[in-house]
């Protein structure tokens, strides 16, 4: 996988007939800026780990959000600190570096850090910030029929750790719309172009992951 250096995702719906629109929130930093307009097409093939998607919300379906599979049926989930736990082993991580430019859709300034995360062959940047909530830990078992889902802004995300009145749970599969396009791009936010090096360094770390 090729690394971008220094943009935010901003799909380009132009000549893509076949796309729908969704206009980001700010839970998907640093993959998908805050206000970003995301080309959604038609899942080609499976749910997989790792795979972001635009989908339906269980709790209120008239609303449309984008997140990214973690868990897939007859996995558990845990949160151990920073930590996701796949059926009892850490998701290999790294620390690619501090983060201090981004604004959330309240106008807020945050700080924190990015860190590559890997999965199934897939790799991705998360940001970790202080939490303003307690965090849930889990852990929680996928249900047939269903994906776990995480935003990669962790701790300024509404998503499986937090819905059904704070059990958590997974997200039914018929209410995927589709897959986010570009989403799979690895690429660094503007205003951490500083961190390209330290991106290269992690990707070689889990190259294996």
């Amino acid at each position: 996988m090729s690394v971008v250096k220094g943009r935010w995702l901003l799909v380009v719906l132009a000549g893509c007939a076949s796309s729908r629109a969704y206009t980001a929130g700010d839970s998907m930093v640093p993959t998908i800026a805050v206000g970003a307009r995301v080309g959604v097409n038609d899942l080609d093939r499976a749910p997989a780990r790792g795979r972001v998607v635009v989908f339906r919300a269980p709790e209120r379906p008239d609303r449309q959000y984008v997140k990214r599979i973690i868990g897939l049926p007859g996995d558990t989930i845990a949160v151990r600190g920073e930590e996701i736990v796949l059926n009892g082993v850490p998701v290999p991580r790294c620390r690619v570096g501090a983060f201090r430019s981004y604004d959330d859709a309240d106008g807020r300034a945050r700080a924190g850090e990015i860190w590559l995360e890997a999965m199934a062959g897939a790799r991705w940047l998360v940001f970790h910030a202080t939490p303003e909530r307690s965090m849930p830990e889990g852990p929680w078992t996928v249900a047939p029929g269903e994906v776990f889902v995480l935003g990669d802004s962790r701790e300024n995300s509404h998503d499986s750790r937090f819905w059904f009145g704070g059990r958590g749970g997974g997200l039914p599969v018929g209410f995927i719309v589709g897959a986010a396009v570009g989403a799979d791009e690895l690429a660094l936010p503007r205003g951490a172009e500083s961190l390209e090096q330290d991106l290269a360094r992690c990707v070689a770390t889990l190259s294996g992951s």
